[in-house]
């Protein structure tokens, strides 16, 4: 720092910092995306049926994707209701992102929930009202009574709190000792 105090700035300076999703419920609104290993796993329409409810092909033609609940449980979701999610920086090594590289996404409804009835998403609805999410600070609860949630107008509504296309830099910066120079990678 006495060194090269001079050329660090306060990150606030330079980038606008903001706080993430608080969703209230991080195991049911940010899944993991699965799609890939369950075409792989249940790899002929018989078996994948069986297992999903639905047909291959539309998962095949991403307008339907395979998500891992924090409980375990895996939904079929339309692709039209979920976005990329970088839930921790920490996951990644590189300062460019692509929507390749998230294994999580976030479930971003804004109809109605009689708008959303008969549709993956809106069984997934049911499902969170039906099925109850543990926290690191509640009880077992289902999902519109965690406290966020049941705050929110509706509840599953994360596209008010979200902002699509943040952008997410992370930098290593190495000091060279022996060549007094910076690496910035």
């Amino acid at each position: 720092m006495n060194k090269f105090g001079t050329q660090f700035v306060p990150t606030g300076e330079i980038a606008v910092l903001r706080r993430g999703v608080t969703s209230g419920c991080d195991a049911f609104f940010m899944p993991n995306d699965v799609t890939d290993w369950a075409l792989d796993k249940f790899d002929n329409e018989h078996a994948f049926k069986k297992r999903y409810g639905l047909s291959r092909i539309s998962v095949e033609k991403g307008v339907v994707k395979i998500v891992r609940a924090g409980d375990g449980s895996e939904h079929p979701i339309e692709t039209e209701y979920l976005a990329p999610e970088v839930h921790s920086l920490r996951d990644f090594q590189r300062c460019v992102l692509r929507t390749s590289d998230c294994d999580r996404v976030i479930l971003m409804v804004n109809k109605r929930q009689t708008d959303v009835s008969g549709t993956w998403v809106g069984r997934y609805l049911r499902y969170g009202e039906t099925h109850k999410f543990a926290s690191a600070k509640s009880k077992p609860v289902v999902v519109p009574k965690h406290t966020t949630c049941a705050a929110r107008d509706p509840w599953y509504d994360l596209t008010k709190v979200t902002k699509p296309g943040m952008v997410f830099c992370q930098w290593r910066i190495t000091i060279d000792m022996s060549s007094h120079r910076t690496l910035t990678h």
